[in-house]
């Protein structure tokens, strides 16, 4: 049986209320992007929130402890970026 991500190689993820919902971090976010990455999925974040840049969200996904995942700028994008 294929997982519903099995069937992409590429997934785009927003932040606020799918990785983390005010200052908690969903339950399960850290995991699901390690399981997609060690799958081989290309992983990105976009964001409508145009108050911050790149950096900003590096900040706020370190706070949450998902930093390794954005390590690079291409993968977060929002309405400023895009």
């Amino acid at each position: 049986k294929m997982a519903l991500a099995d069937a992409y190689d590429t997934i785009v993820f927003d932040c606020d209320g799918v990785l983390w919902s005010g200052g908690a971090t969903i339950p399960g976010a850290y995991d699901t992007l390690q399981a997609l990455r060690a799958g081989g999925a290309k992983i990105y974040f976009m964001s409508n929130n145009s108050s911050r840049g790149a950096a900003a969200f590096r900040a706020v996904f370190a706070r949450h402890g998902l930093e390794e995942f954005v390590a690079d700028d291409r993968y977060v994008w929002n309405s400023v970026t895009a």
